[in-house]
């Protein structure tokens, strides 16, 4: 079971229901790829609370039995955020595993 931190969300009128639903989705993507993940930080920001829009800023932070990851992503539609942030997570994530073509051993013929 993974150990999911909120913060921020508890002056925030958000729809949990749709909020659920994105981040239940993105962690089962998040477990397929990181295999120990020990807890999950979700740091919520919201901007121009008084004013007609607000701009919503994430930051995430994922730690584990690996280097602790982090992305951050802002926006003024809450669910662009949510996902952005999951994307640029999961691109981090991708990329930290990935052996680029350059640093391969090549073999002589």
């Amino acid at each position: 079971m993974v150990n999911i931190q909120l913060i921020g969300f508890e002056k925030s009128e958000i729809d949990m229901f749709e909020f659920n639903r994105i981040i239940n989705e993105h962690i089962n993507k998040l477990r397929r790829k990181l295999k120990n993940i020990d807890s999950i930080i979700i740091h919520l920001k919201e901007y121009n609370r008084e004013g007609n829009r607000q701009k919503f800023s994430f930051h995430i932070r994922v730690n584990g039995s690996f280097k602790p990851f982090e992305a951050s992503s802002d926006d003024w539609d809450f669910n662009r955020a949510l996902h952005k942030i999951f994307i640029k997570l999961e691109n981090e994530v991708e990329s930290s595993f990935k052996v680029s073509d350059q640093h391969k051993k090549r073999s002589s013929s």
